[in-house]
């Protein structure tokens, strides 16, 4: 998934100028404070939990599409989150893949049953400890779809 495929896809983040970075495991994650600040000049809730849940989101379709031959979809299903401090700068953050056995249980587990739950921990500042923002989140990951989700979940 390249940062075109995410605009076509969820258009609202174009409009949000979220910016995409892929690193080793992951995605770097940023959007400029300007478009998607409150009426106190700090970062809108609204934008912050849509950036983290696209964030995970854009990082289990792209291993899905990478790691299975079939259509895959994925689908938050609950989303927690904490807001700690106010940000007040342009909004920047990464999210990772689990470790490699953990990716094993999941491959596995969609290749048997074509479905699986992830979940992810997402936060915003320099460690989950310190962070603004944390969020944890769970994923629904199914293969093999070629329709909505629907109520399979």
């Amino acid at each position: 998934m390249n940062q075109q495929d995410l605009y076509d896809k969820i258009p609202l983040t174009a409009a949000m100028q979220l910016q995409m970075q892929w690193v080793a495991g992951g995605l770097r994650m940023s959007a400029p404070l300007a478009v998607n600040s409150n009426d106190k000049g700090t970062a809108f809730a609204g934008s912050l939990s849509s950036l983290l849940q696209v964030a995970g989101w854009a990082l289990w379709q792209d291993w899905c599409e990478r790691t299975l031959p079939r259509p895959s979809q994925v689908l938050a299903v609950n989303f927690e989150i904490r807001y700690r401090q106010p940000v007040s700068e342009d909004i920047e953050f990464e999210v990772f893949l689990p470790e490699a056995q953990e990716l094993t249980r999941i491959e596995d587990a969609l290749r048997r049953h074509q479905k699986a739950r992830v979940q992810q921990e997402l936060w915003i500042g320099s460690d989950p400890e310190h962070a603004q923002v944390t969020a944890r989140i769970d994923y629904a990951l199914r293969c093999g779809l070629k329709t909505s989700l629907g109520s399979a979940l």
